[in-house]
């Protein structure tokens, strides 16, 4: 992973669209995804960590979608989808108008030993649980 920033910056994750991830779930290895790791592939949540140790992340900021998206916006033209038609397909006008959507949450956690997740401020995609993480985890998540 590479990240750049200038002085003082943080990250920010602005997402325009939100498509269903469970489609690559069963994909073999591709491009970026990798062959294994099915659940976490699956995963909905901006930040989708498996079996880490020491994971230390603050200083995030995620921007979620607004509906409708604006006309034009690529991936619902046929060519652009990515490979993620069960989502797509037939189903344009109501991706575009918000009516089909995925819930996301700010993390997707499994196996995180250690380490410290401040989620301070943040937001769900549709105000759920911010994070996702299974009882193997021992990570310090912090949701004020």
């Amino acid at each position: 992973m590479l990240l750049t920033f200038e002085p003082g910056q943080n990250l920010r994750l602005r997402y325009v669209l939100l498509d269903d991830p469970a489609a690559f779930a069963a994909a073999g290895s591709a491009g970026f995804l990798p062959g294994d790791h099915a659940d976490a592939r699956a995963a909905r949540a901006a930040v989708v960590a498996k079996n880490i140790r020491d994971l230390h992340v603050r200083g995030i900021a995620v921007r979620w979608p607004t509906y409708p998206l604006a006309d034009g916006w690529h991936l619902l033209d046929s060519p652009n989808r990515l490979g993620n038609r069960p989502f797509y397909d037939g189903a344009a006008e109501a991706v575009r108008n918000g009516r089909k959507r995925c819930v996301f949450r700010v993390l997707w956690g499994r196996k995180l030993q250690g380490g410290r997740i401040d989620l301070d401020g943040l937001r769900s995609s549709d105000g759920s649980p911010l994070a996702d993480l299974d009882a193997a985890s021992e990570a310090n998540v912090e949701e004020r």
